[in-house]
């Protein structure tokens, strides 16, 4: 088991050692090429703040294209309102109209049934007193 042990240890060891090492590699390098690795990044900066830039005017123009769109879909909201509003009140004249149609028909129809039955009645009194 000690040996074992041992064995897991090294192996810990070995990865922290190498790890370190990569990392007194890694900043020596840094520090030494300071001024170089800045300016073989200024290029690729310049490159993003580009690419940021183009992306923030089409955004821009796709925000002015919308505001359009949505103006014209407020314009279209408008004129259906004011359509159905009109609708509303053609409908509740047409109603009416239609109302005062059937109680003129029903009136007629009363009518037409009084003056059958007063008919009928003429009739069959005309008969009984004769």
């Amino acid at each position: 088991m000690g040996n074992a042990e041992s064995k897991g240890t090294r192996k810990k060891s070995s990865r922290a050692d190498s790890a370190s090492a990569s990392r007194n590699q890694r900043a020596p390098r840094q520090t030494e090429t300071d001024g170089s690795t800045q300016e073989s990044q200024l290029p690729q900066l310049k490159e993003q703040v580009k690419e940021v830039t183009e992306l923030t005017k089409q955004n821009l123009e796709k925000l002015v294209e919308r505001d359009g769109k949505l103006e014209d879909l407020e314009e279209g909201v408008e004129r259906l309102q004011e359509s159905a509003v009109y609708f509303k009140r053609t409908t509740k004249r047409l109603h009416r109209k239609m109302w005062w149609q059937n109680v003129k028909m029903w009136i007629i129809i009363i009518v037409i049934a009084v003056f059958i039955l007063a008919v009928i009645t003429g009739v069959v009194l005309w008969k009984v007193l004769l």
